[in-house]
């Protein structure tokens, strides 16, 4: 008999809380960042950024400073004098971390209620944030916060969401006892859902279907009023010994018509499947990883997606019919 599944994890940041600069509140000041999204993005995903994160750089305005030292953000932010990008840096991080740059999507929203109101589901937050970013975020938006029974951060464990041991901390916090009775959600962070199920959990992708069908051809549209029950989830829980299989599921429930995408990646518990393929490591992925999460586990999208080609060669996708 498969298990049920009684936890969900995820990542609010991205999934439920997205950027809305229209919102910004004049007096915090303007919420256009002077500097590029493509620079602001390589800077969030430099090792600098992810030891600030995980806490090992106390101050964001430290972070700042080793982040003006960077090559490559001296190199496309030449037109700002030395004495005054550390200051701007820090500045747009400000911004863009800020509570007040983020809305909350009601429909994500209320799928989460569901989640936790009709299928009794308990909530753990897993999220790369500092302390400090934590209570602002939950002083700011404390409906969004209240809906999780646990909120585990990267700036109190020392390490973030992409590594095992972050998963194993947020399973022994959360007193979950059996990591196949989790599903972990998140938006589109393929290491965060390679983590999650090297240590045994589930993994569920919801994006945009443009965005998602870049990583897994696999990903369908799903309408929010089909997840009946709980029972209607644990066909996709896998067995100890069952072949590794990559399914999409139409399952998902709400009392409203928008459409979701989302995609189940499974596979059977054991971490080696998960390794069979760490050749595939991108390079230039694995420099902007910190060490302290440097695991020779965690894959690429590239390697992910490869590995659900070489599935649907063999056999199609298990499909959850209602």
């Amino acid at each position: 008999m498969s298990p049920h599944l009684e936890f969900v994890l995820l990542d609010p940041l991205g999934l439920v809380l997205l950027p809305a600069h229209d919102e910004y509140p004049p007096q915090y000041g303007s919420p256009v960042p002077p500097i590029p999204p493509k620079l602001m993005r390589r800077m969030l995903l430099s090792g600098i950024w992810q030891r600030y994160e995980r806490g090992h750089i106390p101050t964001l305005e430290e972070a700042a400073v080793a982040l003006a030292e960077l090559p490559f953000v001296k190199t496309s932010m030449a037109n700002i004098d030395d004495c005054a990008l550390a200051k701007t840096i820090a500045t747009s991080m400000s911004h863009a971390r800020s509570p007040y740059s983020l809305r909350e999507l009601p429909d994500m929203a209320k799928l989460l209620d569901n989640l936790r109101d009709q299928l009794n589901l308990k909530l753990v937050c897993t999220t790369n944030a500092t302390r400090e970013e934590m209570c602002m975020l939950q002083s700011r938006l404390p409906t969004a916060f209240a809906r999780f029974d646990t909120i585990i951060i990267s700036g109190e464990e020392g390490v973030g969401k992409t590594s095992q041991q972050f998963m194993q901390v947020a399973l022994q916090k959360a007193g979950i006892r059996h990591a196949h009775h989790c599903m972990y959600l998140d938006a589109c962070d393929m290491q965060s859902i390679v983590a999650a199920r090297s240590v045994g959990m589930h993994a569920a992708l919801i994006q945009p279907h443009q965005l998602i069908a870049r990583i897994n051809p696999f990903a369908r549209r799903i309408n929010l009023e089909e997840l009946a029950n709980l029972e209607a989830l644990t066909p996709l829980i896998p067995q100890p010994h069952s072949a590794p299989q990559v399914g999409a599921v139409n399952t998902l429930c709400a009392s409203f018509t928008t459409a979701i995408y989302v995609h189940i990646i499974n596979s059977c518990n054991s971490p080696s499947n998960v390794m069979s393929q760490q050749h595939l490591h991108n390079k230039k992925f694995s420099e902007n990883t910190c060490p302290q999460d440097s695991n020779p586990s965690l894959l690429t999208e590239k390697s992910m997606s490869d590995n659900a080609n070489h599935h649907s060669a063999e056999s199609p996708p298990r499909t959850l019919g209602i």
